[in-house]
């Protein structure tokens, strides 16, 4: 076997290390020092410390250790930014149980980041962690349940997790419900507006359109009247074109008007309905 301080090969019944005197049943405690030196170091912004006390922690078994190897290998603390060395070392601690660490793995293979995606795979470790009362794990295995994501749709277990990870405070699961209540404030302000602009008086329009075409075919006659050539006939359909034109513009801002008044005379009379911010 190794040891577990210098890493010399040593005889698998030996008490201690002949090169580095380290004790091989002082493992826990060589652990525990590692940790408090690298927590030290890591709060004091001393990162190139830190991730040689968490190697050497992480190297030994230490799943926190592995844990916040990764954190620096993911952020680029102490080292160069590397994430798949990061994936590495956050499987080995989801794998030694770390619950943090098992939702972002469930996370890599969800989105298939460092790894190639497989939702059955990441439903697997978000299982792992919900067990473990992780709360935002809690939420994505629900999530997975209700939209069949690496696991058969199920939609009575989907919101037992949901409610479970309300109970335990995700943070994601309440920005989740926002946002499916917004999306449902915007559709209900949709159809609001639509049901009033049903019976916007179009004949209003139509009426104007018409009577901005008779005056145009009145020029346009005149205009052939006045100059019996092609340049009449261009000058007529010119006149028509721009008289219907102007017209219908007309027309669409008075029916916009009027839908305007309507959307906020229905405000006024629900002004404490939250609907009225998507209006």
């Amino acid at each position: 076997m190794k040891c577990p301080k210098c890493k010399h090969e040593i005889p698998d019944d030996s008490k201690f290390c002949p090169d580095c005197q380290f004790r091989i049943d002082d493992k826990e405690e060589r652990i525990k020092q590692l940790m408090k030196e690298a927590k030290q170091a890591y709060d004091a912004g001393d990162y190139g410390q830190s991730l040689i006390a968490y190697q050497e922690a992480a190297n030994l078994g230490h799943a926190e250790a592995q844990y916040m190897l990764a954190v620096q290998y993911d952020n680029g603390q102490g080292t160069l930014k590397d994430r798949q060395t990061a994936h590495n070392w956050l499987l080995k601690a989801a794998q030694n149980g770390h619950v943090h660490a098992q939702y972002f793995v469930g996370e890599h293979y969800y989105y298939g980041e460092c790894v190639k995606q497989d939702k059955q795979e990441a439903a697997k470790w978000y299982q792992k962690a919900a067990n473990a009362q992780h709360p935002d794990a809690a939420f994505k295995l629900g999530l997975c349940y209700k939209n069949g994501n690496g696991v058969e749709r199920d939609d009575n277990l989907a919101q037992q997790y949901f409610e479970k990870a309300k109970e335990l405070g995700s943070e994601k699961y309440m920005d989740y419900l926002a946002q499916q209540r917004e999306q449902e404030l915007i559709k209900r302000a949709a159809d609001i507006k639509e049901e009033l602009n049903s019976n916007v008086p179009w004949l209003r329009g139509c009426a104007i359109c018409s009577l901005g075409m008779i005056l145009s075919i009145i020029v346009s006659s005149l205009c052939i009247f006045c100059f019996l050539s092609w340049f009449g006939v261009i000058l007529c359909l010119l006149c028509i074109i721009c008289g219907v034109s102007i017209t219908m513009h007309i027309a669409a801002k008075m029916d916009n008007d009027e839908s305007k008044k309507r959307i906020m005379k229905w405000k006024e009379s629900h002004h404490d309905d939250p609907v009225c911010k998507y209006l």
